[in-house]
């Protein structure tokens, strides 16, 4: 567990990459995914929210790629993120 208290730059450490070559898959932010939470109730006007997966650097001890968590879509924070993907 380290001290820092924020993000790092993505190749900050380089322990941090995985057989697949990508680098910080947990302990930076959460990540956004396109999944939501519908009502219940099916009405088209209450909030649906947002599912984020995995850990940020606030939640260290508690990491796992399969925490689920959720927010509306405008929500802001730096323990959220998303990350880009090419082929």
């Amino acid at each position: 567990q380290s001290a820092i208290s924020d993000t790092t730059p993505v190749d900050q450490y380089s322990g941090g990459v995985n057989s697949f070559g990508v680098a910080d898959t947990l302990c930076n932010v959460l990540e956004w995914t396109s999944d939501q939470i519908k009502p219940a109730s099916g009405k088209i006007r209450e909030k649906r929210y947002h599912i984020a997966k995995g850990g940020s650097w606030i939640s260290a001890r508690k990491i796992q790629l399969s925490n689920r968590f959720r927010f509306e879509a405008d929500y802001t924070a730096n323990i959220l993120g998303f990350r880009c993907v090419a082929d």
